[in-house]
């Protein structure tokens, strides 16, 4: 049996759908609004005009089916339209503050407080809400070529000559302007060697392959004071091959 977890229909479903919802008003609701929005129209007499009017007056969701009133957004909605959330009541719904909507919600859908705040925190999108800094604006700094530029008239390049002039004619000011403006020259470094003063520990094999005996030619190398008494034992072990050193054979017995 394939495993289908379940979902609360308050995680599944716009939410604000279900506490800013419309409320239907009537169409003697209409008429005041249309009274109060028009007071030349309480001149007119017939009451059917009067309803014609005032529903006229009313903004729709432009469906055909649309004859249901909200009493907070004054629109005329469809049976479809009516199911979501009422902008109006979301709107003031958002100008709320953050304690009185957790309370509000604890109270419209029966949740507990962390369920509040999770869905407040969520209603906001990622983008708004992990990115809400402003990047600071450094004011750049104009090259002094470019603020004589702008204070005299000249063009980039007329500054720019007058500039160099400027710095010619002083030699303390020329002095410093090479001093600041010159590249560095790479200074050089003597080779340093990989691991430096490394040698061998141990004489290696390879220079007792001529000697008949090993043990003979590690005693003379103990003698002559190159090697000590643990570095002869490592070279008469190592010189046994591993397989010989490790897997002695078993001798055959006679029956």
């Amino acid at each position: 049996r394939r495993f289908a977890p379940t979902i609360d229909p308050l995680w599944s479903k716009d939410w604000q759908s279900l506490i800013c919802t419309h409320e239907e008003a009537t169409v003697i609701e209409a008429i005041s609004w249309f009274l109060a929005s028009s007071p030349a129209a309480a001149a007119i007499k017939s009451k059917t005009q009067m309803r014609n009017m005032a529903l006229r007056a009313l903004s729709s969701c432009y469906h055909d089916e649309a004859e249901l009133i909200c009493r907070h957004c004054r629109r005329k909605l469809c049976e479809e339209c009516w199911q979501a959330a009422c902008a109006t009541r979301k709107e003031e719904f958002d100008s709320m503050s953050v304690v009185d909507k957790i309370q509000a919600l604890q109270q419209a859908l029966d949740i507990s407080e962390w369920q509040a705040r999770a869905l407040i925190r969520n209603s906001i999108p990622a983008t708004q809400r992990l990115y809400t800094f402003k990047p600071k604006e450094v004011p750049r700094k104009s090259s002094p070529v470019l603020r004589r530029a702008a204070r005299g008239g000249l063009s980039a390049k007329d500054s720019e000559a007058a500039w160099q002039r400027e710095i010619k004619s002083n030699k303390a000011r020329q002095a410093t302007w090479d001093r600041l403006t010159k590249p560095r020259e790479p200074k050089a470094f003597a080779e340093i060697p990989y691991l430096p003063s490394m040698s061998s520990v141990v004489p290696h094999l390879q220079e007792l392959e001529g000697a008949d005996d090993v043990e003979e030619a590690v005693e003379k190398l103990k003698e002559q004071n190159k090697i000590k008494d643990w570095q002869a034992a490592a070279l008469i072990r190592c010189a046994v091959p591993v397989f010989e050193r490790l897997y002695t054979p078993a001798k055959a017995t006679g029956g």
